[in-house]
């Protein structure tokens, strides 16, 4: 990764083939549904996400059990239903024109962060792609009424250039309940798959959940319109939606799920240059319930979204003391001190 980074402070604040799916319309399902297994299992090996924190932020009440951080730039992990259990290594965008390039934001752009707001509670990341003429603003909260991770992100193009027939993607790679992985030398493993009615991206365990910190979880990733393509796969091969992107700037393969392994999933953004959208990482204790909350959040207005995950801040700002305006000065030799 290459890039700089301007923190927020700690407490201020993721077998068979198909070809392309054809363009939908809004609010219908994807209009050539994927299908099939992805071959590839189980994946590379796993990781939890990048210790080194840009921005925590979570919702000023108890009624949302969602956190999320942000580390290089990006979506992090995204906890739930305890502040125990990750469920996300990485949600992230790329971006291609189609035919020449493409662009991962933590491998291919530079970043900045910063706080729209004085509470610092909202996390803006800045990410830039000064070669193709492009930046990507995204704002990070929880919803405060559920438990998800709402991204609200624009595309927009540097001074002088054009972003017209730039494609964007988010790519998701899951470790639900602190898992992820496959194989002998991984923790545990995820299942994957695409949501034909909905288009949501949904993974989960494949075991029940043991261990004195494991919850029953599920994810699930939508945006404010439906996925124009979508795929599982495995993380680092073929069936990757990332190297398939590199390889042909498009999905050629689209896969239907991706079981026991280091799953991840990619879908195409219904979105235009300088359009607004929203994505939804969403959890529940089974698929509907995931996918439900993720839909509630995603097709909601960001702003009220916003609005109320600021005003709990600044509720709780107004009960804290302001600091005194200057301490009694502490005296640089202490008379009759004893040495320990």
């Amino acid at each position: 990764m290459k890039g700089y980074v301007v923190t927020v402070s700690a407490v201020a604040v993721v077998a068979s083939s198909l070809a392309l799916a054809a363009p939908q319309a809004r609010g219908a399902g994807l209009a050539a549904a994927p299908g099939g297994a992805a071959p590839g299992g189980p994946g590379a090996q796993s990781y939890m996400g990048t210790a080194r924190k840009d921005c925590f932020g979570t919702a000023a009440n108890t009624g949302s059990k969602a956190w999320y951080t942000v580390a290089d730039g990006v979506l992090s992990d995204g906890y739930s239903p305890t502040i125990e259990n990750s469920n996300d290594a990485t949600l992230q965008y790329i971006v291609t024109d189609g035919k020449s390039f493409t662009a991962l934001q933590q491998r291919d752009m530079t970043y900045t962060v910063s706080s729209p707001d004085p509470s610092g509670m909202v996390c803006e990341v800045t990410s830039t792609d000064a070669a193709h003429g492009f930046k990507l603003v995204t704002d990070y909260l929880t919803d405060p009424s559920r438990d998800s991770v709402v991204m609200r992100t624009r595309l927009l193009p540097l001074a002088g250039a054009s972003v017209s027939g730039l494609k964007v993607y988010a790519r998701w790679d899951a470790t639900i309940d602190n898992t992820g992985g496959g194989g002998a030398k991984n923790q545990g493993a995820n299942d994957a798959r695409i949501d034909p009615a909905t288009t949501a991206l949904v993974a989960s365990d494949t075991q029940p959940p043991s261990g004195p910190f494991a919850a029953q979880v599920t994810g699930a990733v939508l945006a404010s319109r439906p996925f124009k393509a979508a795929s599982s796969g495995f993380a680092g091969t073929p069936s990757d939606g990332l190297s398939q992107l590199d390889a042909h700037h498009q999905l050629v393969n689209q896969y239907q799920t991706a079981a026991d392994g280091n799953v991840v999933q990619t879908a195409e953004v219904d979105t235009a240059p300088g359009r607004p959208f929203t994505l939804a990482l969403g959890f529940g204790a089974d698929a509907a319930a995931a996918i439900g909350v993720a839909r509630a959040s995603a097709t909601r207005p960001f702003g009220p979204i916003m609005d109320g995950y600021l005003s709990g801040w600044r509720a709780y700002d107004r009960t804290l003391r302001r600091p005194p305006a200057s301490l009694p000065v502490v005296p640089s030799r202490c008379t009759g001190c004893r040495r320990t």
